[in-house]
């Protein structure tokens, strides 16, 4: 998908570099505003972007603002329409995964038009306008508060106690895995 866009292979390399370095951040990004964002959505939309919300991040990073035109507001737009196709040419109900970082690719050319070249506007637009963007790390505070010392001193001491409480009320042996 990324050739409709990046003219040349070693283009493609430094912006497939730069997308995969900034993966974990664009997809943590995604999956907040298609999760975290929705109150009510189907199954199939669960995982997708409609327009409002693909617009929404855009807002919230500070790309959109009041001060654009009509004409480059409208040009947001119409790359998340053209960011809609999917390989087989059929439109789809929103952007997936693919199509969002793709999607990002091409808002990262139209709010850096001036960069050297598409690879320096992705990163600049990584850099300047999603990264303050990045949603709470649940890992990291897990790694950092839980996974401890301390504990895990705490918990081995449960553990036995918890071991016999399951094994009485269990129908699965925990050593075996054999019913009782």
């Amino acid at each position: 998908e990324f050739r409709k866009i990046l003219r040349t292979e070693n283009e493609e390399k430094s912006v497939y570099k730069i997308l995969l370095h900034h993966y974990k951040l664009l997809l943590d990004i995604f999956k907040f505003y298609c999760t975290d964002r929705y109150k009510i959505a189907s199954v199939d939309d669960l995982y997708s972007l409609s327009k409002l919300l693909f617009l929404t991040i855009l807002e919230d990073a500070g790309v959109l603002h009041d001060k654009l035109s009509n004409k480059e507001r409208g040009a947001f737009e119409r790359l998340y329409l053209g960011s809609l196709l999917s390989k087989s040419h059929k439109k789809l109900s929103g952007l997936f995964r693919p199509q969002y970082m793709l999607a990002m690719c091409r808002a990262a050319q139209v709010s850096n038009p001036h960069a050297p070249t598409k690879a320096e506007a992705f990163e600049l637009f990584i850099e300047t306008h999603i990264k303050p963007l990045a949603p709470f790390d649940y890992d990291l505070f897990r790694k950092k508060f839980l996974l401890n010392k301390d504990t895990n001193l705490e918990i081995s001491f449960y553990i036995p106690m918890l071991r016999k409480l399951f094994k009485m009320h269990s129908c699965v042996n925990i050593v075996t895995n054999e019913k009782n």
